[in-house]
């Protein structure tokens, strides 16, 4: 009997059958039947061996009845395949019937506990649900919510270690590496011990499907990530080898291994299989010594040896305790010369063997740097500078993949003295994609030149690792940090410039409109404009920074946002949330946000709206009410760049003049004659930001702040995937209630 090979996801509706059902179990509805404890269940398999020379696999779950009446249940249990996924069940009301295929008694009576099994296949994922309830009209009604287990069954070859039988079964995406194996732990120069691993490729391979690399992560003891690597998978080779070398790894310590085989097919992009973990410790295997190589002669028996007559003894020329103590010091003499030899031998092969393995391992690191190496891509030639000239002193800042640092540089032309920098790069250990990211970023602030509102890229290390992103150091860190400081009184009394009034809010929100202005004029989109990133300097200097989602639009006018990618919901438009689709336009439905966080001192946007239940209210027309204290005009310009059709919203360059045309109105002590020019323009509208609010506009007095709108702390990023799942289940319940 060969294991089921399954292709759609395997149901099972089971009922406990009772001698004497209960009417009263018609008293529990939705509300007050409590759900089956997640805790109780007992998930158990066994391993048998056939006598065909195939293996069988058999899961047994049981739970614990939430209740002490007999009860009836409904349980399914599903396999994961390419065709189709785990589909949780969701009851969308009380009196929802649920039809599914098949029925089973259950094993066990009121005295023990319900139990289902069912045989089903290696290497992978289940997912086990169950309510309980009564019977109407022949169809089961759940009157429980659900309780549901997701479990991965063991993989096919670490549990049979039968490749032949293995590489026919069927698999979701791989099984995971075999034979992972810790080689060797040696010593290496500059204090790093290195850890050397072996493995071989999955047995088990989707046959739609193929490898295409494997990715490693190396954890100390206290679970800190160390190293992590990515290794591309070779048909040809059935053997795999990856040193660990670190100055962190101790002796005897413990250190775990993680490796993820990845592959690609039709059906989907690079996805994992399943996962190797294992701890392992660095303890070094010591070689046999020689033993001491001089012996000891045999002791002969005296008693033996004839008397010979002799003359009486003449007298010695020395004592004996003479005798002894020149023995003595001759023996401890010589045994002092015979370990002088031994460590000067071991000394002078220690050396010789450092000499070699510093040769060895340097032309190895020139090796890899000259792999690593990167021609300069023209567009970053002015801009590569030595790593000598930058200096890092501290940690500004940090996110999942890149760490920002505060720091110096020096060497610059036109330049006495140092700068003080920002040098953004990424983390130890991240893959190769992240960092082709930085390396882009770095080309696309280049492309797009020299602006007073885009952060300026002063230099760049990006001919080898790490790859610096060095700009100009902007002193009050990111918009909206700053915006919240200018809510608290004792700011205002550290620095003027916390001051904002409505003045200077027209001039922050003007700023950012002419910098963006600037990047749709190249052509560009930033993809992610929020006042998180926009940086403020000295002098209420305005500067958007973070290019890490932008891109050319030249070609069609828009780009598709990357399916893996997470998405910043309440700043996004409706086309880049529904569709992926990424332009210019949905950068004015950004800054409609973003003027919003302004005039609010950063507030969160939609107070009380989850984001991943924002999108069906956009999609039915809602848009944000007036702030308090948010001007009627500006509020107006809010609700044009939340037009759905993205071409009724405003561009940037009409939005500059917009808002220049609203503060010229509120500067009622700048005089205009209509005889001035661009120039002289600017220089008028200059003057609010050197001048800080006489009086807050929020009219603060008495320690009492205003009633500002409310800051919330949420997860403002959802996936791209999850919230197209979110829309399709929100879609069918509308469709749902229309019919």
């Amino acid at each position: 009997m060969k294991v089921l090979k399954l292709i759609i996801p395997v149901s099972i509706l089971l009922f406990k059958s009772v001698d004497a059902f209960v009417p009263n179990i018609l008293e529990y509805n939705c509300t007050e039947a409590d759900p089956i404890e997640q805790s109780t269940f007992e998930i158990n398999h066994a391993i048998s061996r056939l006598g065909n020379g195939n293996w069988r696999l058999d899961y047994q779950i049981s739970w614990e009845p939430p209740i002490q009446e007999a009860v009836r249940y409904l349980s399914d249990l599903q396999v994961e395949t390419i065709q189709s996924g785990l589909t949780p069940w969701i009851f969308s009301s009380c009196d929802e019937v649920v039809k599914l295929a098949g029925s089973h008694e259950a094993n066990g009576n009121l005295s023990s506990n319900p139990t289902i099994s069912q045989e089903i296949p290696f290497t992978h994922n289940g997912l086990f649900q169950v309510v309980y309830g009564v019977t109407s009209g022949g169809s089961p009604i759940p009157i429980s919510q659900v309780t549901s287990v997701v479990f991965e069954t063991p993989d096919c070859f670490e549990a049979t270690e039968d490749a032949t039988y293995c590489a026919e079964q069927e698999v979701l995406r791989c099984g995971m590496p075999i034979n992972v194996t810790l080689e060797e732990v040696t010593f290496r120069p500059y204090n790093n011990i290195s850890m050397t691993f072996s493995w071989s490729p999955p047995v088990q391979v989707n046959r739609l499907s193929e490898l295409v690399e494997y990715r490693i992560q190396f954890h100390t003891e206290d679970g800190d990530l160390l190293l992590t690597d990515t290794i591309r998978h070779n048909d040809d080779e059935i053997l795999y080898h990856w040193e660990a070398i670190s100055p962190y790894i101790e002796e005897d310590f413990l250190y775990k291994i993680t490796l993820v085989p990845y592959v690609s097919s039709k059906f989907f992009r690079t996805e994992p299989g399943r996962l190797f973990t294992k701890w392992f410790a660095a303890e070094f295997i010591m070689e046999a010594t020689s033993e001491y190589p001089f012996a000891t002669e045999d002791k002969r028996n005296m008693s033996s040896i004839p008397r010979v007559p002799s003359t009486p003894p003449a007298k010695p020329f020395l004592d004996t305790a003479a005798i002894v103590a020149l023995s003595a010091g001759l023996v401890l003499l010589l045994v002092i010369l015979i370990i002088a030899y031994f460590l000067w031998k071991r000394r002078r092969r220690r050396v010789a063997e450092d000499r070699f393995e510093n040769r060895h391992l340097e032309g190895l690191l020139e090796m890899r740097q000259a792999e690593n190496r990167r021609e300069v891509d023209p567009s970053l030639k002015h801009k590569e500078i030595k790593y000598e000239q930058v200096t890092i002193e501290c940690k500004l800042g940090e996110g999942e993949f890149g760490v920002v640092f505060k720091g110096t540089l020096s060497g610059m032309k036109d330049q006495v003295h140092d700068i003080t920098v920002a040098i953004k790069t990424t983390k130890v250990g991240a893959f190769s994609d992240v960092k082709e990211d930085l390396l882009n970023e770095m080309k696309l602030i280049a492309e797009l030149g020299d602006h007073v509102n885009i952060l300026f890229l002063l230099a760049c290390c990006s001919i080898t690792e790490p790859y610096y992103l060095i700009t100009e150091h902007m002193k009050y860190g990111d918009l909206l940090g700053f915006l919240r400081k200018c809510r608290k009184l004792e700011n205002l009394d550290e620095d003027p410039i916390y001051s904002v009034g409505e003045n200077q809010q027209f001039i922050i929100a003007r700023d950012v409109a002419k910098g963006m202005a600037h990047i749709q004029g190249k052509r560009f989109y930033h993809g992610d404009l929020a006042a998180r990133n926009v940086l403020v300097g000295e002098g209420l200097t305005i500067k958007i920074a973070d290019f890490g989602l932008a891109d050319d639009i030249y070609t069609r006018g828009y780009k598709r946002r990357a399916t893996e990618q997470k998405i910043p919901v309440k700043w996004c438009s409706l086309e880049t949330i529904l569709n992926g689709i990424c332009s210019s336009e949905g950068d004015a439905w950004s800054f409609g946000v973003l003027m919003y966080e302004i005039f609010t001192l950063g507030a969160t946007p939609y107070p009380g709206i989850a984001p991943r239940f924002l999108v069906s209210q956009l999609k039915n027309g809602y848009r944000m009410e007036q702030p308090q204290d948010c001007p009627d005009d500006i509020y107006d310009l809010m609700k044009r760049c939340w037009q759905e059709s993205p071409d009724s919203r405003p561009r940037f360059a009409r939005m500059v003049d917009e808002l220049g045309d609203m503060l010229m109105t509120r500067c009622d002590y700048i005089q205009f004659d209509g005889k001035e020019d661009e120039t002289e323009i600017e220089e008028l509208l200059e003057l609010p930001r050197r001048n800080s609010a006489s009086q807050n506009d929020y009219q603060i007095s008495n320690g009492q702040t205003p009633n500002l709108a409310p800051i919330l702390d949420e997860d403002f990023e959802v996936d791209f995937d999850e919230l197209q799942d979110v829309l399709r289940k929100s879609q069918k319940e509308t469709e749902k209630s229309v019919h």
